[in-house]
């Protein structure tokens, strides 16, 4: 049980970027037309959130199923990473 509540912190700070990249991802295809650029549908905008979703996933499987093998330091400067790529994200849709 220390494994996981110890983990789970270091999750968090990827995981909330990636809840207001999705919050942030709802509030634009509700404001954007029915067609974009090009004539791309509307659905396009809802892609980088997709896709984005190995970040947190991956991120997930290192923390709960590899603990044992990663640093609490390199844990950490993962997640930042994660969390700042997905920050950068939210801001390009």
């Amino acid at each position: 049980m220390n494994k996981w509540s110890s983990s789970l912190p270091y999750f968090l700070i990827v995981l909330i970027p990636y809840l207001i990249l999705l919050v942030y991802t709802a509030y634009a295809y509700s404001q954007s037309p029915d067609s974009l650029a090009h004539g791309l549908p509307k659905m396009v905008t809802w892609v980088p959130a997709t896709v984005s979703v190995i970040l947190p996933a991956t991120y997930g499987v290192l923390l709960f199923g590899f603990r044992e093998h990663l640093k609490s330091s390199l844990a950490l400067i993962l997640g930042l990473l994660m969390a700042i790529a997905l920050l950068a994200l939210t801001f390009i849709i």
